[in-house]
């Protein structure tokens, strides 16, 4: 383990225990959780400019692909994105 492993565990250990000491219940909350990086899809490149596609389309995407692939973590979590339609 690298030191900033145990530096990251030792964090989360003492974060888990400061929460155990006001009765929130741990088990729920997720010790951690994968990410992604996220660039709008490219839809015409052929001018000065790109263009891509708009943020409604791009969060659609995401969330379509975390139904089937969720984050790595600890424990499975669904992240959805709020955009209205």
């Amino acid at each position: 383990m690298t030191a900033s492993a145990r530096k990251t565990a030792a964090a989360a250990a003492a974060a888990d225990s400061q929460l155990q000491n006001t009765g929130i219940n741990t088990t729920s909350v997720p010790v951690e959780i994968g990410y992604m990086n996220v660039i709008p899809k490219c839809v015409d490149s052929a001018g000065k400019y790109p263009v891509y596609e708009n943020l409604p389309e791009t969060y659609a995407a995401i969330n379509s692909y975390l139904a089937d692939n969720p984050l790595e973590g600890s424990r499975q979590t669904a992240l959805h994105l709020i955009w209205p339609v």
